[in-house]
């Protein structure tokens, strides 16, 4: 057997939620706190030196980019054991 529970009361009880959980009426919980902006985490310096390879390609400009991955393979002259680690 079902309980009868009047429109109104229903109505009253999802507004009450509604009003809980949305931040209305004042909440704090829901208001922006005065937090620092988040800063833009410092680049890798093999991925800045992988950028510039890729862009001196793209304008044809071959011997600086090969520069640059030239530095890329001094920098981290381990990194095909790394990768067949991440493949394996």
């Amino acid at each position: 057997m079902a309980l009868f529970v009047p429109r109104s009361f229903r109505f009253l009880v999802i507004a009450t939620l509604v009003a809980l959980f949305t931040g209305t009426f004042g909440s704090t919980l829901c208001l922006a706190q005065n937090k620092a902006p988040a800063t833009k985490p410092a680049e890798d310096p093999l991925t800045v030196l992988f950028t510039k390879a890729m862009l001196a390609m793209d304008q044809k400009k071959y011997d600086e980019a090969l520069k640059n991955l030239d530095e890329i393979e001094k920098k981290a002259p381990k990194l095909e054991v790394k990768l067949a680690a991440v493949v394996q």
